[in-house]
C-alpha cells in the first residue's frame, strides 16, 4: 500500500490535501486553491504568507512531519522557501 501524505494549513491545521503520489503536486494544487479562495473573497495577498505542512500517515493512523511550503499568494517564491 503506498504511503498516504496529508497536506494541511500549518497555522490552522485545516486539511487542505490528501495523496498517496505525488506530494509536489498536491501542494502545487493546494497554493491554487487557496488563490482562488483568496480572490471568490475578494481579499487582497500581498501581506499574506501560508505554511502547508506535509504529514507522513502510517497505516496504524501515526502522523510524522516531513516538511513544509511557505506560500505567498500574488508574490514571487522566496528562496528560503521549503518543500519536501
Amino acid at each position: 500500500m503506498p504511503t498516504l501524505y496529508e497536506i494541511s494549513d500549518g497555522d490552522t491545521g485545516q486539511l487542505r490535501a490528501v495523496t498517496r503520489t505525488g506530494v509536489p503536486e498536491a501542494l502545487d494544487a493546494a497554493c491554487l486553491q487557496l488563490s482562488a479562495e483568496l480572490e471568490a473573497g475578494g481579499e487582497g495577498s500581498s501581506m499574506i504568507r501560508y505554511r502547508l505542512a506535509v504529514h507522513q500517515v502510517t497505516p496504524d493512523g501515526t502522523r510524522t512531519w516531513r516538511g513544509q511550503r511557505l506560500y505567498y499568494p500574488g508574490g514571487p517564491r522566496p528562496p528560503q522557501q521549503q518543500e519536501t
